[in-house]
């Protein structure tokens, strides 16, 4: 039954009226069980180390970028 209702034109027909009272109900208990079996996302800051972010660095890159822009700017006008 899920594949007979995902085959493309449900979802056409739901992109084109998005009448939500025509959606089978079979359809809606497919995906919410698919919901519920797909594993759970890790929390933010779920103990992933990274490197460092260097700001100082990516700051100074930022005004260079600047500068060069606004030179480059005067040189053509």
């Amino acid at each position: 039954m899920l594949q007979e209702a995902t085959n493309g034109i449900l979802f056409k027909r739901l992109h084109d009226s998005a009448i939500w009272a025509d959606v089978p109900t079979a359809f809606l208990q497919a995906e919410i069980a698919r919901r519920e079996d797909a594993p759970t996302k890790p929390a933010c800051g779920s103990g992933h180390k990274t490197k460092a972010y260097d700001t100082p660095l990516h700051f100074f890159a930022l005004l260079l970028i600047l500068g060069l822009s606004v030179g480059g700017q005067q040189l053509f006008d």
